[in-house]
């Protein structure tokens, strides 16, 4: 690889114009970009990782001049008796660190209480009203597993500055959801997990997953899989692995008291739809009509699912753990070179896309490419 020069594409404006790939981080064994990805080293001195091909969808570009290759805010400093890994240091204030969210939402006609498939193709939003559409990424969609099922996000231009911003724009951000939603004659139910069998034509048309599918044998079990997840910034690399140790070890007492709890009301044997009735709506319910009436609201609008015992898995099959998406596996490692080298590893054996899932494909995330945490609520 030392002899050869592939042009990368940066990342934003600020980084070196067409910087080149001038030999891998880690030596040890030969690096085959032809087929696998792994870690390099760019001649700016700046680390990069580059995608296996078998992660790139049908159709994408698998050159060594585009997107394939990502900058990741490292460098690699030679020493003359070997490298030492600098970190690309970042602005941190604990006041106004910045803070994202994504949320995943399944999505039913009102009208019915019928699953609505509000995205076949990934890149079009469609309306149970005359079959209307408009691009995905008006609504900032991205292309998601499940059909009926959207994402949004703070985009990365307006993320926000400490917990009191955060906590004002998530909830407007999901207020707007809501109101887009219901002027859409859509409703957006609140699960974490889709509680009917997924089937292979319930996948998004969009090459990516389509690509997932074909790469992924038990794709269709973690399809059903929906979170909100938190990208929090961190103050260092170390800090972070730290921080996601700390959080596996309450993960799992933490989402038994979360609203994706299968403990509902501290029983197993609550169901959904019995846990709503416990509000201020019902206890004012002047009679058994009015009761009655309130109580078939809830279940036209949320479906049958509303009924059983218990409601929403997902969290006791987390505290389990899995390979993908439960508890991680093993700790994180506490220093960069040792993540980046199982990262480098699991490129160059094509079993991961990227080092942000170096701990699982849908694990909580140590993200260098964002200098963020990411934890899957």
């Amino acid at each position: 690889m030392a002899d050869q020069k592939f042009n990368t594409a940066p990342r934003s404006a600020e980084d070196t114009p067409n910087p080149s790939i001038q030999r891998p981080l880690f030596d040890e064994e030969p690096l085959d970009l032809e087929t696998h990805g792994g870690l390099v080293v760019l001649e700016t001195g700046q680390i990069a990782e580059v995608t296996p091909i078998s992660f790139i969808p049908e159709g994408g570009d698998t050159g060594l001049d585009g997107p394939r290759v990502h900058l990741l805010p490292f460098d690699a400093v030679d020493t003359g008796e070997g490298q030492i890994i600098t970190w690309r240091d970042a602005p941190y204030d604990p006041r106004t660190l910045t803070i994202g969210v994504e949320t995943e939402s399944m999505t039913m006609q009102a009208s019915n209480a019928q699953w609505w498939d509000i995205s076949p193709d990934g890149q079009t939003i469609r309306y149970p009203h005359g079959l209307a559409t408009e691009p995905a990424a008006r609504r900032g969609h991205q292309p998601e597993l499940l059909k009926n099922t959207t994402e949004s996000g703070s985009p990365i231009e307006n993320l926000s500055r400490g917990h009191g911003q955060f906590i004002g724009n998530a909830e407007r951000e999901k207020y707007g959801k809501q109101v887009w939603m219901i002027e859409n004659g859509l409703v957006s139910v609140p699960l974490s997990i889709y509680p009917d069998s997924v089937h292979e034509d319930d996948i998004t048309d969009h090459p990516y997953p389509q690509m997932l599918k074909r790469l992924m044998p038990r794709v269709l079990e973690y399809a059903s899989c929906l979170s909100e997840q938190i990208n929090i910034q961190w103050k260092s690399p170390e800090a972070a692995a730290f921080a996601l140790n700390a959080y596996e070890m309450l993960g799992p007492v933490l989402g038994m008291i979360t609203a994706a709890s299968p403990a509902r009301d501290g029983s197993l044997h609550t169901t959904l739809s019995q846990h709503y009735e416990h509000n201020p709506d019902f206890e004012a319910a002047g009679n058994a009509e009015d009761y009655r009436e309130l109580a078939g609201l809830v279940r036209k609008e949320l479906g049958p699912f509303m009924d059983r015992v218990p409601y929403d898995w997902r969290e006791l099959a987390r505290g389990y753990g899995s390979p993908a998406g439960g508890v991680i596996a093993q700790a994180a490692p506490l220093d960069v070179e040792s993540f980046l080298r199982e990262g480098d590893r699991q490129l160059r054996a094509s079993e991961a896309m990227t080092v942000n899932r170096v701990l699982g494909p849908h694990a909580n995330r140590w993200r260098p490419d964002k200098n963020v945490v990411e934890i899957s609520n």
